[in-house]
């Protein structure tokens, strides 16, 4: 048995109480005003300045009372002849003896970068500074000594993200930014921005935050597209794995078209129960903690998806399996993310049974076979317009609703099938519905127009 993981991870940069807890990474990264610390540094610093006078050096040496003075030159000489014993001794040179015959071997000239090293080395230096890190605060809430529910501690988590344009728009997942305050985005310079949320769509796990950057200092990534990538081509993720921003992994598109449930919070539609990411891209690129919402390129440097989500066993452990949310639906949804803040949901207004209702049916003899079954119908809709049925209640029996079994010819086995593809139509399109309705002995036709729905209302 095996899970997705959504790639978020807490914070390595703040103090964890459990080493363990919420994927921790096994580095933590120190502040950035102490990155390295070596044997020596801090105190043995100081011990060459405390003997320094406060008033300098501009005092002439006390003289020794009633006796002569030390003559200044042969104190040089003393000075000097010390210095050269102390230094053939080794005491200068970090305590090495130098022997003049000991030298170091001749550097093997490496030539130019093979063409495969240049072409990763030149996607990592024009596309990395577009990625950023994103750290937040997640309030946790529980029970206080009064009984009472109250905020008693704070979470910090991280992920990845990329500057989608010049205004500072900045892309992430939303499962990476749910629920968190203080959002704070570092871009590849070092420089640290407040991020304020612009809109999410949980159910693609797509969010689009703004920071108030200038110009300058933005650099939007290269946008691609995903209709038609291939199975093997090269795949490169950037982002920050474990806090570890910059980070470049390689791998190869190692799938296409994958199903996986979105890791975002409040991605609920009404009659098909958690919603799906459909399309996803499946990479063998290292995909970690702290990956989410960082780009999936292509070998042109070209934004291909955004990383969401890993594979991993019951024990936690990553099965080598990583998946994107293709760049298609990006170009689609964060335009109208920034425009509008929100995703107005498309459908032709019909509520569906839940698909283990659907299935439970086909098994009872019910219905002939899997697709999405309709339970009721929007009044006024496009589709109660077209004259699809919901359940119909009679007093001796209950007869079932219209079940959908293809969209355009396209096979539909679930309501989550029917959703994937209405979220991929624009509202004014036209589709045709072909259905199995009870007591007809044929399927039936029916086109139906999209239409914006209610945000409750899914599809």
């Amino acid at each position: 048995m095996s899970q997705f993981d959504a790639a978020r991870s807490p914070d390595p940069r703040s103090p964890a109480e459990d080493p363990h807890d919420g994927g921790e990474g096994l580095f933590r990264a120190e502040p950035a005003d102490a990155p390295f610390r070596y044997p020596g540094q801090g105190r043995a610093a100081e011990q060459f300045v405390e003997g320094v006078p406060d008033h300098g050096y501009d005092e002439a040496p006390p003289r020794r009372r009633g006796g002569r003075g030390v003559s200044p030159w042969l104190v040089f000489v003393l000075l000097v002849i010390i210095a050269g014993l102390m230094f053939r001794l080794g005491l200068l040179s970090g305590g090495s003896v130098l022997d003049p015959s000991a030298v170091p071997r001749p550097v093997t000239p490496r030539g130019e970068l093979a063409p495969a090293e240049q072409t990763v080395t030149e996607i990592y230096e024009r596309v990395s500074p577009s990625v950023v890190h994103l750290v937040g605060t997640v309030p946790e809430y529980g029970v206080d000594s009064t009984g009472r529910r109250a905020r008693i501690a704070d979470r910090q988590v991280s992920g990845s993200g990329f500057v989608w344009n010049g205004e500072g728009h900045v892309v992430t997942n939303a499962h990476v930014i749910a629920g968190a305050e203080d959002l704070r985005v570092t871009l590849a310079d070092g420089t640290t921005y407040n991020g304020r949320p612009v809109g999410a769509l949980p159910g693609r796990d797509i969010a689009v935050l703004k920071i108030d950057a200038p110009p300058v200092a933005l650099v939007p990534i290269p946008v691609g597209e995903s209709g038609d990538l291939r199975v093997g081509q090269a795949a490169f993720a950037i982002g920050s794995p474990f806090g570890l921003d910059q980070t470049l992994t390689t791998g190869v598109v190692s799938g296409l078209d994958r199903a996986i449930p979105s890791g975002a919070t409040g991605a609920e539609a009404l009659g098909a129960g958690p919603q799906r990411i459909t399309g996803a891209i499946q990479t063998d690129a290292a995909i970690n903690v702290g990956n989410s919402g960082g780009p999936l390129l292509d070998s042109a440097g070209r934004l291909i998806g955004m990383n969401t989500a890993i594979f991993t066993d019951n024990g936690g452990r990553s099965g080598g399996i990583g998946f994107a949310v293709p760049v298609d639906d990006l170009n689609r949804f964060v335009p109208e993310l920034i425009r509008t803040g929100e995703v107005r949901p498309v459908g032709i207004g019909v509520g569906l049974v839940i698909d283990a209702g659907m299935r439970r049916d086909v098994r009872m003899g019910r219905i002939p076979r899997e697709g999405a079954l309709v339970g009721r119908v929007l009044p006024g809709s496009t589709a109660d317009r077209a004259g699809v049925l919901g359940t119909r209640f009679g007093e001796n029996r209950t007869l079932p609703g219209d079940l959908i079994i293809a969209v355009d010819g396209r096979d539909i086995g679930s309501g989550s099938d029917l959703q994937d593809v209405l979220r991929r139509r624009k509202a004014g399109e036209t589709v045709v519905l072909t259905i199995l309705r009870a007591g007809q002995p044929e399927p039936l036709t029916l086109p139906v127009t999209l239409q914006e729905l209610p945000e409750f209302e899914s599809p």
